[in-house]
Formats: C-alpha cells, sequence, structure tokens
C-alpha cells in the first residue's frame, strides 16, 4: 500500500514539473506560436503582455504546487525512518511494535497524501473544463482579442497535460478532447467564435458521444447511471487491471529467478 502511495505522489511530482517545465520553455524563449491550421506564426511575449503576465502566474502557481507536494513527500518519507538508537536485548520487542506502528502511520500519511492530490486534481480537471466549455460554446473574439485566443490556448494544453494524467492517452484524448485541445484555438483564431457549430449537428455526429454528451450536461441523471460514477469507475477499473498486470508480471520474474 504505502509503495502505491510513493508512486502516485511521486507521479504527481513529475506532473506537475513537467507542466512547469513547458510554461517555463515558452517564458524562456521569449515566443509563442499561434496555430492557423495551414500555417503558424510567431508572437513576441514583450509585445504581448496579456499573455506574459498569465504565464508568468501560471509559473508561480506550479513553482508553489510543486513544493508543496514535494515538501509533504519528504515529512512522510521521514516519519518512516528507523530511529538511530541501538536497540538492546530488553527493549528488543517494544522497539519492533514502536517501529510497526511508525511505519503504519507513515503509510497511512502517504495514503492520505495520496488520496488528497487524486481528489484535488480531479476538482482541478472538471473546473478546468467547465472554464474552457463556457469560451467554447458562448464566447466571441474581436479580431484585437488575439492575446486572449493565446491564453485560451496555454489553457487548453495545460487541461489536457492534466486530462491525460488522470485517465491516460486513451480516454483522455478522445476525439472531443483533442479537437478542444489541439485545435479549438486555432478555430477561434480562423472564425472567431464556434457559433456555426451548433449542438444539434455536431453531437449527432456520433452515437456514443451523443450519449454521453447527454449524461454529463444538464440531463445528467442520478443513481447508476451518474457521469462522475461511470468516469470514477473507468479510471478506477484501469488502476486495477494495472495492478493485475504488475502482479503477472512479478509472477514471471519470481519463476524465473530474476529480481530488480
Amino acid at each position: 500500500m504505502d509503495g502505491a502511495s510513493k508512486d502516485v505522489v511521486l507521479g504527481y511530482v513529475t506532473f506537475t514539473n513537467a507542466t512547469k517545465e513547458y510554461v517555463e520553455d515558452i517564458l524562456e524563449g521569449g515566443k509563442f506560436k499561434r496555430d492557423f491550421g495551414k500555417y503558424q506564426e510567431e508572437v513576441s511575449l514583450d509585445d504581448a503582455k496579456d499573455l506574459k503576465r498569465f504565464l508568468e502566474c501560471e509559473k508561480e502557481v506550479l513553482s508553489k504546487e510543486l513544493e508543496e507536494i514535494e515538501q509533504k513527500y519528504l515529512a512522510c518519507e521521514q516519519n518512516s525512518e528507523p530511529s538511530a538508537q541501538p536497540a538492546t536485548k530488553r527493549g528488543r520487542k517494544r522497539k519492533s511494535d514502536q517501529a510497526f506502528k511508525k511505519k503504519s502511520e507513515s503509510s497511512s500519511a502517504m495514503a492520505e497524501l495520496a488520496a488528497s492530490l487524486q481528489i484535488s486534481h480531479f476538482h482541478k480537471c472538471f473546473k478546468g473544463w467547465n472554464e474552457i466549455a463556457k469560451v467554447v460554446r458562448g464566447s466571441e473574439f474581436e479580431d484585437s482579442r488575439d492575446e486572449q485566443i493565446d491564453i485560451f490556448d496555454v489553457k487548453c494544453k495545460l487541461w489536457g497535460f492534466l486530462l491525460c494524467h488522470l485517465f491516460g492517452v486513451t480516454l483522455g484524448t478522445g476525439d472531443y478532447g483533442h479537437l478542444t485541445i489541439d485545435h479549438s484555438a486555432m478555430l477561434f483564431r480562423l472564425h472567431r467564435s464556434f457559433a456555426k457549430y451548433s449542438n444539434q449537428g455536431f453531437e449527432a455526429s456520433h452515437k456514443v458521444h451523443r450519449a454521453l454528451y447527454s449524461r454529463a450536461t444538464n440531463h445528467d441523471q442520478g443513481g447508476v447511471t451518474q457521469s462522475l460514477d461511470q468516469i470514477m469507475t473507468h479510471w478506477l477499473s484501469e488502476m486495477m487491471l494495472f495492478l493485475q498486470y504488475q502482479f503477472c508480471k512479478a509472477k514471471e520474474c519470481i519463476a524465473e529467478g530474476v529480481y530488480m
């Protein structure tokens, strides 16, 4: 249990650091690429003050988030370290019991940290989609608001990183996810609005997506058909399948006498 919790926490350390590096690369390069489909255009961050300010704020938030995760992880690790005092024969059993209790408490703390990170990032993912969906469904950008489209573009990319981390490549980058993350900003630059793409025609193009859309919007139902429960069930099923795969590989290594 402790090992699995560590993997989850360290996974968020890696994810947050990679996301921060993405933002830093744009800031250090001093330029941002605008995708227009058939061609790309570079804009200097010195000429895009709003975009630069947004990127600097994101970098600061991600840096603080990364530092906080690392500090909590190190605190859990320090609590699990055994005492440096030598054990006597008389106090060996008592020391053993204390060490077991301390290890259990450390495992529980690591598990709680992993769970809190998982829940907070689920909330962040759903909140991010809510903000993106509002822009997609109702915004119309004037020719002078290119920077706002750039900011929306970066938000989509950051949301895409989180989506892939939480749900994997298959669920995280489906048709709609890919269109939103990689192409919605480009379409805004070309058409300035999605008014031409009504939900009636767009959603009717695929039965599965139409069903998911119906359950994930204001038509969502309670009980066993609730979309959030289905998402969580899918995610947990993937985790259990991965755990089963790890056990199978471990069994093969033991049978072959191979130890990592």
